[in-house]
């Protein structure tokens, strides 16, 4: 089940530069995490790609609010500072965006 495209939706994985889907319960049950959005693609010199941020980081925060589902994603309004998540292998990160 995908959620409709709108143009917040949009505007959010656009400034974030990447492609994203939902992570699934067996990724999260591995993880140990309630829910989260991976990232499935990354834009070359979008946000993701010059903060760092690899494909198959599943995140799980922005600006400290839980990201459990890709409307969730799309919920978040204001500019990107953080984002935290984590790797399939189990690394932890938090991504600070500068600008």
């Amino acid at each position: 089940k995908s959620e409709p495209v709108t143009r917040e939706t949009m505007d959010l994985a656009e400034a974030l530069g990447g492609e994203f889907s939902q992570a699934g319960k067996k990724l999260c049950e591995e993880l140990e995490i309630r829910g989260g959005v991976q990232v499935v693609g990354i834009k070359r010199d979008g946000l993701l790609d010059r903060s760092g941020v690899k494909e198959g980081f599943v995140i799980t925060y922005i600006n400290d609010r839980p990201i459990t589902s890709l409307s969730a994603l799309q919920r978040v309004s204001e500019k990107v500072q953080t984002i935290d998540g984590v790797y399939p292998n189990g690394k932890a990160v938090r991504y600070v965006i500068v600008e």
